[in-house]
């Protein structure tokens, strides 16, 4: 959790410091994801795989039409199995590990509705006795922007993984410097 708070807080002063150089360039974000759509309204945050934070500069582009956004994410993985059947004793081993990705956005915005895909590819270390692994993740989002502030209703990514590409669903919002 130390390790969290302090990239959380290196990427909200970075989107600080930049903003004064740079208005309206910096986009830090955080999002959270679940492989099911299903809602769980007794309990929203049961279901919750992960969770991460982002930071994005605005590299082209203007206010509206297209962008392209390049920035890095932390994702934080909640309960996640990393081996199975461990030594052929039926247990599995659970973990909650980190993701480090670098991201590419291209988004389009017309008024206050911006679509956009984002390209990541990253290392993640799923075990501390693992080496890291390259991994890739590719998500289609929607956002409604209001001033600086934008919330993102949902999002599909696609996530790649030993046997093949995982599908997760999440939802975030943003704020922009």
């Amino acid at each position: 959790m130390k390790k969290f708070r302090l990239v959380a807080f290196l990427i909200l002063f970075l989107g600080v410091t930049l903003s004064v150089a740079a208005q309206d360039r910096v986009l830090v974000g955080f999002d959270y994801t679940r492989t099911g759509i299903k809602p769980n309204f007794e309990d929203p945050l049961q279901d919750v795989d992960s969770y991460k934070i982002n930071g994005l500069v605005k590299v082209a582009g203007g206010e509206q039409g297209f962008k392209l956004r390049l920035g890095g994410e932390l994702q934080k993985s909640l309960n996640r199995e990393v081996i199975s059947d461990y030594l052929g004793t039926g247990m599995d081993i659970y973990r909650d590990p980190y993701t480090y990705f670098g991201v590419g956005e291209l988004a389009y915005r017309f008024k206050f509705i911006e679509v956009g895909a984002r390209a990541k590819f990253g290392a993640e270390k799923l075990h501390e006795d693992f080496d890291y692994e390259f991994t890739r993740a590719y998500e289609f989002r929607g956002t409604l922007n209001a001033g600086r502030f934008g919330f993102t209703p949902l999002f599909v990514g696609f996530k790649k993984e030993p046997q093949g590409f995982s599908q997760y669903f999440g939802a975030g919002g943003h704020i922009r410097f």
